[in-house]
């Protein structure tokens, strides 16, 4: 059995195992939130390289990106979708915090 197949097997243990009854939509929530924080970051820092934050180039460097910049179409919809999927998921967790009181 190679690397790939004890990590494999690692998974499917893992998932084998039971989940807490303490979890609930919060957890996850807060779970969801940090991923998508993270992709922001992540996403960031590699649009970072390309984009020149001036008035004279921000519109080309966004359009390099775009076009040119190897998998940047990707880098930037991820990018966009991320941030807009964590306001969501944080105003809904504020809305979901408010009810609770």
């Amino acid at each position: 059995m190679g690397v790939w197949g004890r990590t494999r097997e690692l998974i499917r243990q893992e998932l084998a195992l039971p989940v807490p009854p303490q979890l609930g939509a919060r957890h996850l929530i807060g779970i969801l939130l940090l991923v998508f924080f993270l992709l922001e970051v992540l996403t960031g820092i590699l649009l970072m390289v390309y984009y020149q934050p001036t008035a004279e180039s921000a519109h080309s460097s966004v359009q390099y990106v775009m076009s040119t910049a190897r998998l940047g179409w990707l880098i930037r919809s991820l990018h966009r979708w991320g941030a807009q999927l964590l306001l969501l998921l944080a105003g809904g967790g504020a809305l979901g915090l408010l009810g609770a009181l």
